[in-house]
């Protein structure tokens, strides 16, 4: 199905047109609507977490079951205070501040005085998770039409099923590994020992690089001289890093500063398609 900015093809968001896109396209993976007389905050998190942590999607609230756009009329304000989830346990390999993942909703303006508030979730680089009534917190899938939760061994296999985000945050935690692994040499030790050299051939081999890169667009050369990376990622962003194992002086920044720019790009593009947060 059509994501509805793309339906728009750069046009201003409707009521009309938001009812020909409805039309169009019935609820399914990406797209879920809901009537929204007052915020509805455990259904309002369980969707934003299911579209996050698989394909993204997008979710008006506002809309009816039969497709009638009646919208909503409360502040948005009182949306954002449910997506925080202030309340939410913390937990390092999740996500729980809604807010961060998919930004603040659209408004589309409707005839009924009301309005239509638009999430754009995108397809985000974390299990993102919702915070239940009671404290805990709950994983959501989107198999169908329908956000669905997913417990036991389900739960694990849902944590761990890679998508586009997670396994290029991954890569890119990686390339900041290998800068990691080059900062001795930055900071004036000058050479490369042989516990770096086995680190770094093992973060390029890893099957996370192969997932993004076909043989063509990857390389990683060890000579008796030199090691050098090169590895062309999607939309355009390159790692590139040859460093002597010997390296001199005026080498050092050059090979430094060209291994910044590498992780500042990717991390840019990474940040402005919602895979990492901000910084």
């Amino acid at each position: 199905m059509v994501r509805f900015a793309k339906f728009l093809a750069g046009s201003t968001p409707t009521e009309e047109r938001l009812a020909a896109y409805l039309k169009a396209n019935p609820e399914w993976v990406r797209l879920e609507f809901k009537e929204a007389k007052q915020v509805p905050t455990h259904g309002l998190r369980k969707s934003i977490a299911a579209l996050a942590s698989t394909f993204g999607g997008d979710l008006f609230l506002g809309v009816k079951d039969d497709e009638t756009i009646e919208g909503c009329s409360f502040d948005p304000s009182a949306l954002s205070n449910a997506l925080e989830q202030r309340e939410a346990p913390v937990h390092e390999d999740v996500r729980t501040n809604l807010v961060e993942v998919v930004g603040d909703p659209e408004t589309i303006s409707v005839a009924t005085g009301n309005r239509v508030y638009w999430f754009k979730v995108p397809e985000y680089g974390w299990v993102v998770a919702a915070l239940h009534d009671d404290g805990t917190l709950g994983l959501y899938d989107r198999p169908g039409a329908n956000s669905k939760e997913v417990a036991g061994l389900a739960a694990v296999d849902f944590f761990n099923r890679p998508n586009r985000a997670r396994l290029l945050r991954g890569v890119y935690q990686e390339a900041v590994t290998i800068e990691r692994v080059f900062q001795p040499v930055f900071q004036g030790e000058g050479f490369i020992n042989e516990d770096a050299v086995g680190a770094l051939t093992r973060l390029v081999r890893s099957k996370g690089w192969d997932q993004f890169a076909k043989a063509s667009d990857r390389a990683w050369v060890q000579s008796d001289e030199y090691l050098g990376l090169f590895l062309r990622l999607p939309l355009s962003y390159t790692a590139w890093g040859k460093l002597p194992y010997q390296v001199q002086p005026n080498e050092m920044a050059q090979v430094k500063n060209r291994m910044a720019d590498a992780l500042n790009r990717m991390r840019t593009q990474l940040e402005q398609e919602g895979i990492l947060s901000k910084t």
